[in-house]
């Protein structure tokens, strides 16, 4: 899977869009900020074949490595670790479901 997103260490990531990540963009006005590339695949991804979620590769261009995240890799771990639920807060998702409800009565949530 590596293979399909990075070729080699010095190129860019082979997936198109994660190219963007690297072309150097505007900083924020707050002085002291650093800017970094971080790629976030879903895939199960690892140059070492591990399930380290966050790991930084060197990359060429204007930055000097890459930060990767792999979404797939960290519910890994946490499975491993014993937790098979994760709680999010949607209160947003929440409120737009309760409209539909009242367009599609079929998709009504019970209290």
């Amino acid at each position: 899977m590596w293979a399909r997103y990075w070729h080699q260490v010095e190129r860019f990531p082979i997936e198109e869009q994660l190219r963007k990540v690297l072309v150097q963009m505007r900083a924020p006005a707050v002085s002291g900020d650093v800017v970094e590339p971080i790629a976030c695949v879903w895939d199960l991804l690892h140059p070492n074949g591990t399930l380290e979620p966050w790991f930084a590769m060197a990359a060429a261009g204007p930055f000097a490595q890459l930060h990767w995240f792999s979404m797939s890799a960290y519910l890994r771990t946490l499975l491993r670790d014993g937790q098979s639920e994760i709680e999010l807060a949607m209160p947003l998702l929440e409120a737009r479901l309760d409209v539909v409800g009242t367009m599609i009565p079929a998709t009504r949530r019970s209290a």
